[in-house]
C-alpha cells in the first residue's frame, strides 16, 4: 500500500501529467460528442424545416390561379429563400457561439493542467535542493567525526 505522501517528486510529477492528460482527453471527447449532438440536432431540424416549408409550398401552389398568379409566386419565393437564408445565418451562428464556449473550457483545462504541471516541477526542484542542502550538512559532520 503506498502512500501518497511518501510518493517520490518523479511518482508525483508523473501521476499529476497523467490527470492532466486524462482531463485533456475528456474534454476532447465531451466537445467532440457535444459537436455530434449539435450537428446531429441541426440536420433534425433542417429536415423538419424542409417538411413544413414543402406542406406550406404545396399548399399555397394548389390555391394559386397561375394565369393570375405568376407574381404571388415569384413574391413568395423571395420570401422562402429569405427565410432560409436568415435560417441558415441562425444556425452558424449557434454552432459558432457553441463552439467557442466549449473552445473557452478546453482552454482552461489545458492551462488548469499546465500550471499545475508547473507547481509540480517547481516542487520537485525544491526537494532536490533541500535533498542537496541535508547530503552537504550529512557530509561536513561525518567529516569532522571522523577527524
Amino acid at each position: 500500500m503506498t502512500n501518497k505522501k511518501a510518493q517520490k517528486p518523479e511518482a508525483q510529477l508523473k501521476t499529476n501529467l497523467d490527470k492532466v492528460k486524462d482531463s485533456a482527453v475528456k474534454t476532447g471527447k465531451k466537445y467532440k460528442d457535444t459537436a455530434t449532438d449539435y450537428v446531429k440536432d441541426l440536420y433534425e431540424d433542417g429536415e423538419k424545416w424542409l417538411e413544413k416549408t414543402t406542406d406550406n409550398v404545396k399548399q399555397t401552389v394548389s390555391k394559386i390561379n397561375f394565369e393570375d398568379s405568376y407574381k404571388t409566386v415569384k413574391d413568395f419565393s423571395a420570401k422562402a429563400n429569405k427565410y432560409a437564408t436568415d435560417t441558415a445565418e441562425d444556425l452558424v451562428e449557434g454552432a459558432i457561439t457553441s463552439g467557442e464556449k466549449w473552445q473557452a473550457i478546453t482552454s482552461k483545462a489545458i492551462k488548469g493542467g499546465l500550471n499545475l504541471a508547473s507547481k509540480q516541477q517547481d516542487i520537485f526542484f525544491d526537494t532536490l535542493e533541500n535533498l542537496k542542502e541535508q547530503i552537504k550538512e550529512g557530509t561536513e559532520r561525518t567529516k569532522k567525526l571522523f577527524k
